[in-house]
């Protein structure tokens, strides 16, 4: 579908967001039509667990002060069990009812809570993939430690990860730039352990290790006991331990993208921020916007820092 103009300009944005972190057909008009309403085809990709069941789901004008409604499943896969479709379409429904808001797009939170809700739902995962449930005698169990990071947790980085250390991510809401789509995540560290397992945290998501880019920086600093050694004019040499030293530690990667790491690296320098990582992904959609890329990529690291209160009033203390 190449011309979405006939949509509300709310709803156009928000399909070219989720096709472009989920895949070109995760949501699709298949009847385009000027006239409201307009009746789209969720179907996500594998990694999302609502696969292989696909939803129909209507929209309205006045989208987002009006809320979409889901009007019923458009197929269940081959060998869903008998009920399947009919558990998760209440799931989806109740879902859908505690992310709307009005006058708030609402699908990108909408698939992303579903997903959390299919996830925890043993019932609903059994039904939906009972092959995951009843492996074969002697098949390997699913494990979360099975994923394989894009980078290596057990790297030597001359510190070690904090103790049962679990990154607690904060994010934006997408924006999307002529079809390029950008998020920006931030999450506390203390070192540079820290980083190498939180990045590989986010990166396990499918949708983010398929980002064009994922540009990083961060910053950490700590203090460490520091031993003097003193001597008493006369008498002997004698040590003590009542000062420390601060170790910092800074750095940023760009992945691909000219510079961009050393931008958002010198925006938490200008902010001073300490003890935060920031990865800003951006997913391009085949349009090349120059300049504007940067500022919205500072823009964004901006906004995911104030959010979690590392910058502006009623910033955190680190």
């Amino acid at each position: 579908m190449s011309d979405d103009s006939y949509l509300p300009p709310d709803l156009a944005d928000e399909i070219n967001a989720i096709n472009a972190i989920y895949g070109p057909s995760t949501l699709t008009d298949p009847t385009p039509t000027p006239t409201s309403p307009h009746n789209l085809l969720l179907a996500p990709p594998e990694s999302h667990p609502l696969h292989p069941v696909s939803l129909q789901i209507s929209f309205r004008d006045k989208y987002p002060d009006e809320p979409p409604s889901i009007q019923g499943t458009h197929s269940v896969g081959d060998n869903a069990p008998k009920g399947a479709g009919t558990a998760v379409l209440a799931k989806a429904r109740e879902v859908l009812t505690q992310v709307w808001r009005p006058g708030d797009v609402c699908l990108y939170e909408f698939l992303t809570e579903l997903e959390s809700a299919l996830e925890e739902s043993s019932d609903l995962n059994a039904r939906l993939h009972p092959e995951d449930h009843f492996p074969e005698p002697g098949s390997p169990q699913d494990s979360s430690d099975s994923r394989h990071p894009t980078q290596d947790s057990t790297a030597d980085t001359g510190d070690n990860s904090s103790p049962a250390f679990t990154p607690q991510w904060i994010s934006t809401e997408p924006l999307t730039e002529k079809k390029s789509v950008f998020i920006a995540w931030a999450c506390e560290v203390n070192s540079p352990a820290d980083v190498v397992s939180a990045t590989a945290q986010l990166l396990s998501d499918k949708k983010v290790s398929k980002a064009t880019h994922n540009i990083r920086a961060w910053r950490i600093r700590s203090s460490v006991p520091s031993t003097k050694i003193f001597s008493i004019p006369g008498g002997p040499s004698a040590e003590g331990s009542n000062s420390s030293r601060e170790i910092t530690h800074q750095d940023r990667d760009s992945d691909g993208e000219t510079a961009a790491g050393g931008r958002v690296l010198g925006l938490m320098q200008t902010m001073d921020v300490w003890g935060v990582l920031i990865v800003v992904s951006r997913w391009y959609g085949g349009v090349k916007l120059g300049p504007d890329r940067f500022r919205i990529i500072g823009a964004l690291a901006r906004e995911v820092l104030v959010k979690g209160g590392w910058g502006g009033e009623g910033r955190r203390k680190k």
